[in-house]
């Protein structure tokens, strides 16, 4: 008897869409995950306290409860919409510089000449300009 699918594929479908790191509550995500931080960065935060403030934070926290306390800041203040780089998150080329993404409108990626300093190059190292192509390549000296 031949089966439409096979155990592997049920089992691996059902694996899938089990994401156990991630629930929603209301309108936002609670998001586990890993992030690693340095002993040395809680060293130096207790060090920083203790001289700038004369608070000395292992008294009522752990390194745990201040490593987590570090993530919570960070992700609190630091994200927002403009520090999300949608290249590096979802993993789209990068674009090429002259290139315009398609969510910038133009009037925003077009910088009008006037605006944008020239640089200062003497006149005898112009060369003349021509409208025909040539196979010369010119090296400025």
């Amino acid at each position: 008897m031949e089966y439409l699918k096979s155990k592997e594929q049920i089992v691996a479908e059902k694996l899938g869409s089990v994401n156990e790191s991630v629930f929603k509550m209301g309108d936002t995500y609670k998001v586990k995950t890993t992030i690693d931080v340095p002993k040395s960065l809680i060293n130096a935060f207790v060090s920083k306290a203790k001289k700038d403030h004369d608070i000395d934070p292992r008294e009522n926290w752990s390194d745990v409860d201040l490593a987590e306390m570090f993530v919570n800041y960070v992700s609190a203040t630091f994200v927002n919409i403009e520090s999300l780089p949608v290249n590096a998150i979802l993993g789209e080329k990068a674009k090429t510089p002259g290139e315009v993404s398609a969510d910038v409108a133009p009037a925003e990626a077009a910088i009008p000449a006037a605006e944008v300093p020239a640089a200062e190059v003497p006149a005898e190292e112009i060369p003349a300009a021509s409208n025909e192509p040539t196979a010369e390549i010119q090296i400025p000296q």
